[in-house]
């Protein structure tokens, strides 16, 4: 179902489930909402440093997309600030940029980003094994 999920339940939902990774996926804005915007790419937050592996990960895996990707950076949004296990936010495009929204409403967009989240998700658990 559509429904919203308050920010702050979605790091205990991982924590109450014991994930072994938090991934948030969002589509980011900038301005005004009623305006167009020249800002555009994807970019990865993580918060804590456990995140790090996993944001880098996930940047790693999304570079074919076709969206510029801004980089990793470090943000205290609640649903990284809070979450007990490693995580990251990921920002997959400007849906107030028309050339981002075209790619985002794209079912085969879409698909290349499930695509590339599994690979990455494979790279950082295949790593972390690696460490132990």
């Amino acid at each position: 179902a559509d429904v919203l999920v308050p920010l702050l339940d979605i790091p205990k939902l991982a924590t109450k489930y014991q994930a072994d990774a938090q991934i948030s996926f969002h589509f980011d804005h900038d301005g005004d909402s009623d305006s167009a915007t020249s800002a555009s790419g994807i970019t990865q937050y993580y918060y804590h440093d456990s995140g790090h592996g996993l944001a880098s990960a996930m940047h790693n895996a999304l570079n074919s997309l076709p969206l510029t990707n801004r980089g990793m950076d470090t943000a205290q949004y609640v649903v990284l600030d809070h979450a007990t296990q490693p995580a990251t936010l990921l920002e997959l495009g400007y849906i107030n940029n028309p050339s981002d929204f075209k790619y985002i409403r794209s079912t085969q967009y879409q698909k290349q980003i499930a695509t590339d989240i599994t690979k990455g998700l494979t790279t950082y658990f295949t790593d972390e094994a690696g460490k132990k």
